[in-house]
C-alpha cells in the first residue's frame, strides 16, 4: 500500500503548565534562599568586626605594656580596611581605659547586633540592638 499523504508526528514541547511550575519552583528557591544568604554575609562580616576589635585590642595592649597607657595610639590596622564595607571602627582612649566600637554600615544591615564594643576588661557588649535576637552569645561567637 502506497501511502502518499505525509506522516505527521505530533510536535513535543513544554506545555505552559510546565513552564508555570517549573517558574513557580524557582520562585520558591529564590524566597528561601535569598534571606538565607543575606543573614549569612550579614554574620560573615559581623564576624570580621569582631576579629577586628579584638586584633585591635591586642595591639592597644601591646602599646600599654610599652608606655602604660593607652591614649595617644593610632589605630592603624589592616583590618579595619578589610571591614570598612560594612563596620566602621571607632576608639574612645584613655589613659588606662579603652573602648573599641564597630558600627554597622549602611550596607551592613545588622538589626539585631547593632553596635559592637570591647573595652580594656575584655567586656564584649553591644548599643543599640534588638533585644529579641541579639546576645554576647550570638553577635559575639
Amino acid at each position: 500500500m502506497n501511502n502518499l499523504s505525509p506522516r505527521r508526528t505530533a510536535a513535543r514541547g513544554v506545555t505552559l503548565i510546565e513552564l508555570m511550575v517549573t517558574i513557580a519552583i524557582i520562585g520558591i528557591l529564590f524566597a528561601i534562599g535569598i534571606p538565607s544568604y543575606r543573614n549569612y554575609v550579614i554574620k560573615t562580616n559581623r564576624n570580621a568586626a569582631t576579629s577586628c576589635l579584638l586584633e585591635i585590642s591586642q595591639t592597644l595592649e601591646k602599646r600599654y605594656a610599652a608606655a602604660t597607657k593607652y591614649s595617644g595610639a593610632t589605630l592603624k590596622n589592616s583590618c579595619i580596611d578589610d571591614v570598612s564595607d560594612s563596620y566602621s571602627i571607632s576608639s574612645t582612649l584613655g589613659t588606662h581605659t579603652y573602648t573599641l566600637k564597630a558600627t554597622p554600615t549602611a550596607s551592613q544591615t545588622d538589626w539585631a547586633c547593632g553596635i559592637l564594643t570591647y573595652n580594656e576588661a575584655g567586656n564584649k557588649g553591644l548599643e543599640t540592638y534588638n533585644s529579641l535576637k541579639g546576645t554576647n552569645d550570638i553577635c559575639w561567637y
